[in-house]
């Protein structure tokens, strides 16, 4: 059952990788092939390209290595496509001008943008210390931000993943943001999801460092790790401190 249960999250992962491709540049009927393989697999496990079951007994593993198939075929063929090879190669090669012509070629639901200054959200992870933090921060403000791993998330794929930002301070995630000009970039906007993207390997840019306000935490879209009482309160108050240290650190 295990087995059964990997390979089903692996063709999730497939499955929201097509239904990001475009549909227009490479003629998928997503409505028509997601009925297909909720067909194959014999009950409908798939709504919008997106799971809606994690119980996985009833499937049998014919039709489950049916529904890989022609997922794999799907995917292959978009792969192989010269729009794609190309974008994967400006990608790898952080060549800004191609992905800025074909970004919105080959995923689905991006439109370019030219906007001001934008801002990237540092997660604060469960039992994470301020220092542990800012430290944090800190290395991603030098080293450079990372695009999002591959996972259920809009307009990427496997290869080809974007930087998530936004234009406003609220829809970032974590306490602490970093805020820059992205002129040198090519960036693109899902307007369904009120998402800033930016494709490149490492986004590497000055940045300021942004302290958010009680309520733009507790508006940010996944919020911060639970509190006990004055817990947040208390891990804010020591913030300006341990960012002030790190700053006399870095000048000495």
């Amino acid at each position: 059952m295990a087995n059964i249960e990997q390979r089903m999250e692996i063709l999730e992962l497939v499955m929201v990788d097509i239904n990001n491709y475009n549909s227009e540049t490479f003629g998928i009927d997503k409505e028509s092939f997601e009925r297909e393989i909720n067909g194959v697999l014999g009950k409908q496990y798939f709504h919008q390209f997106l799971p809606i079951y994690t119980e996985y007994d009833e499937i049998d593993p014919r039709a489950l290595a049916e529904a890989e198939r022609r997922t794999a075929a799907v995917k292959v063929r978009v792969q192989q496509d010269s729009r794609y090879t190309k974008l994967l190669e400006a990608y790898k090669a952080n060549d800004q001008e191609t992905v800025g012509d074909l970004a919105s070629v080959v995923f689905e639901g991006i439109e370019r943008i030219e906007p001001g200054k934008i801002y990237h959200g540092i997660r604060l992870d469960e039992g994470m210390s301020v220092e542990r933090y800012i430290e944090l921060v800190f290395g991603i403000k030098d080293e450079g931000i990372l695009p999002t791993e591959h996972g259920l998330h809009t307009a990427m794929d496997n290869n080809i993943r974007p930087v998530y930002c936004a234009e406003n301070i609220e829809d970032t995630h974590g306490i602490i943001c970093l805020a820059f000009d992205p002129s040198s970039y090519a960036v693109f906007k899902n307007g369904s999801v009120n998402e800033v993207l930016i494709y490149t390997p490492k986004l590497i840019t000055d940045s300021e460092i942004i302290e958010k306000a009680r309520d733009q935490i507790e508006r940010a879209p996944q919020g911060v790790p639970d509190f006990d009482g004055d817990g947040l309160d208390s891990y804010l108050r020591g913030i300006p401190a341990e960012l002030h240290a790190m700053e006399v650190m870095r000048i000495d």
